[in-house]
């Protein structure tokens, strides 16, 4: 595994669920077809890459949903009930 400070990890692009479908069809494509992989691509690096992050995402997804339980848990413990705060009716999603 590795650890990237803050500024480094900007100069990394992220993989939105969208994009990550059309990888999985990039992927299927390249290996149904191989004569189709543009030269410039490392198809064993690719691949290599590929089942790493395959392997990675459901152990991560885990662990997101375990921390924001424990941080919605944090927030009920420490809540100060004699005043309670209205909620805000905004929604904010989170992305991966």
């Amino acid at each position: 595994m590795v650890v990237l400070p803050t500024v480094t990890k900007c100069q990394y692009g992220s993989i939105a669920d969208r994009n990550k479908v059309l990888v999985d069809k990039c992927k299927d494509y390249m290996d149904r077809n191989p004569e189709t992989v543009p030269r410039i691509l490392d198809k064993e690096e690719f691949d290599r890459d590929y089942a790493a992050r395959k392997q990675m995402e459901l152990p991560a997804r885990s662990l997101n949903s375990i921390i924001e339980k424990l941080e919605d848990t944090k927030t009920v413990l420490s809540k100060n009930w004699k005043t309670p705060k209205p909620c805000s009716t905004t929604i904010i999603t989170k992305q991966q």
